[in-house]
């Protein structure tokens, strides 16, 4: 290979990523932006954004990106508000991230193969065996979004008590995420005011060996 085309292909495969080494380097610049949306604009993207999605066949496409970069910010969110963990805190990022990765491959794969189902008890005969994949991996995927919920309310919780805190402290922020599009208006600010301010020493270790641990072949 010659060596400016060498150079061009090191330069377009970003090697520093995300956090799991799979998001690239100029996209890792915009999930930092992301951290400082406001609560309306995140209000504005998730219920204004899609009324504007062209109709037709192509429609899917922008609804699976829109869909993936919503994905982008509760990842990158989740995993400042991970590094900011007081110690004892018993969550796991990277069972997070597995969870959420498997949950949006499979949503993927179901809306461009076939278009998304409704299973009911009058119909679910119709679908064969195929109601067997889709029932389990559709209690998965729920599994997986209630995880992420928890994950972000006790996260928070956790860092404003600087403790390891039960139900009892996280359960209305809980309530507010799954109830997004209200929620966001009472939770977002509580994000923002946590990610302003800067990593401790600790913390910045902390992040650190995460990040060469997830990388680590």
């Amino acid at each position: 290979m010659p060596a400016e085309f060498k150079s061009l292909f090191i330069k377009l495969v970003c090697r520093h990523a995300l956090y799991t080494g799979v998001v690239c380097k100029p996209l890792k610049k915009s999930m930092d932006k992301l951290l400082r949306l406001r609560h309306w604009q995140i209000f504005v993207y998730l219920l204004i954004v899609p009324a504007f999605f062209p109709e037709g066949d192509n429609q899917i496409y922008y609804q699976i990106v829109w869909g993936l970069l919503f994905v982008f910010w509760i990842i990158k969110v989740d995993e400042q508000l991970y590094f900011r963990l007081p110690s004892g805190v018993n969550l796991s990022f990277n069972f997070l991230l597995i969870n959420i990765f498997i949950a949006a491959i499979y949503l993927i794969i179901i809306f461009l193969a076939v278009g998304g189902y409704n299973i009911t008890d009058d119909n679910y005969k119709d679908y064969g065996w195929k109601v067997w994949i889709y029932v389990p991996m559709h209690l998965y995927t729920f599994f997986s979004f209630f995880y992420a919920i928890r994950f972000t309310a006790k996260a928070i919780a956790s860092i404003e008590n600087n403790k390891n805190v039960d139900i009892a402290y996280y359960g209305t922020y809980m309530a507010g995420l799954f109830f997004f599009p209200i929620g966001i208006w009472w939770i977002q600010p509580k994000i923002n005011r946590i990610l302003k301010a800067p990593l401790t020493e600790d913390e910045v270790d902390v992040s650190g060996d995460a990040a060469s641990t997830q990388h680590q072949p």
